[in-house]
Formats: C-alpha cells, structure tokens, sequence
C-alpha cells in the first residue's frame, strides 16, 4: 500500500510542480513586460515605447541605450532653480544606470491611456532637416529598494518623446525626452 502512495505522488508530483503558484481566480496582470521578453524591431514609435517600458522594468541598460537615438538629450525642471535642464545621452546612460542599480527590487512604468501623437518638422539651416513623430505619454513610475514592506519612490505624469526615424535602417530611436512627471 505504501509503495503504491509513493509511486502515485511520484507520477502526480511533475503536474503541482508544473503548476506552480497558479490561481485560477486572480486576474492576470498583462500590464508587465516579462522578463527575458524578446525586444521589439524598433520599425515604429510603439515598438519603441515597448522596448523602453521592457528596459525600465527588467533594469536592462543595453535594451534601454537600444531605444536612444545618437544625439539624444534628456530634458527636465529644476525645482530648486525654476528652469529647464537638459543632459546628453551618455550622462543619460550614467544616471539610468544608477537608478537600476539603486532600485534593484522593482521598477514597474506604465504608460497610462493611448499617447497623443503629432508630427513636428526640425527647424534650423539644416539642409538634411527631418519629420519627427512626437508622442505625449501619461506614465506611472513605481520604483522599490526594498518590496515587503514596500519602500521606493513613486512618480507620475506626462513625458513628451520625439522619435527620429534612420533613413538607413528604418528603426526609430527616441531623440528628446522631456520629463514632466510629479512626485
């Protein structure tokens, strides 16, 4: 009788294992990007945005510097001096670098309702001036240093992004970003 409970526990043992910590009646949560998710082709804006908010979640810097264009710059206000600032990509790269670091238990970024979006044409003597897709995006930015019980910070927003689109390629890559969130 006993062997036949352990054979049985054996053969049952592979289908409790397989089925984890599964709850049939909690409802999924498909705003996260999951990790080890396979990056998007950058072939659009949107694909961007997804490759972006797959980056803050999963604090995977190279995917993040992935959805930067060259001549990218970051741009926020200054409380403390009631101006506008404004960094390039590599100080961009150091400070989101950081911030991974920093928060390493959790960051959850959700885009809040469709963006708006608008064309913008580049302005200066350039000769090779070029059309860019300018989305306005509501965000919430949830950070934690630690999980239980939750300790981090906590943003929320709008952020404007200007998306260039290489001729060369046909990926599109994030240009400007300005940061209007609160906290």
């Amino acid at each position: 009788m006993r062997k036949g409970f352990l054979i049985a526990t054996w053969m049952l043992l592979p289908l409790f294992l397989g089925t984890g910590c599964l709850n049939p009646f909690s409802p999924a949560q498909d705003n996260r990007v999951e990790r080890g998710a396979p990056l998007l082709k950058p072939v659009s804006p949107d694909n961007v945005l997804q490759n972006f908010r797959y980056a803050y979640q999963n604090r995977d810097l190279k995917a993040y510097e992935s959805c930067l264009d060259e001549n990218f710059q970051f741009e926020w206000f200054d409380d403390e001096k009631g101006i506008w600032e404004s960094y390039g990509k590599a100080e961009d790269l150091k400070r989101t670098e950081g911030l991974f670091k920093y928060f390493n238990k959790s960051i959850r970024l959700t885009w809040l309702g469709e963006p708006e979006s608008s064309i913008e044409q580049s302005q200066g003597d350039n000769p090779f001036s070029e059309t860019r897709i300018v989305y306005l995006v509501g965000f919430e930015l949830v950070v934690l240093w630690q999980e239980y019980p939750a300790m981090g910070e906590w943003a929320h927003g709008q952020a404007e992004f200007k998306f260039r689109k290489d001729e060369n390629t046909g990926f599109w890559y994030i240009v400007h970003w300005k940061d209007e969130s609160e906290f």
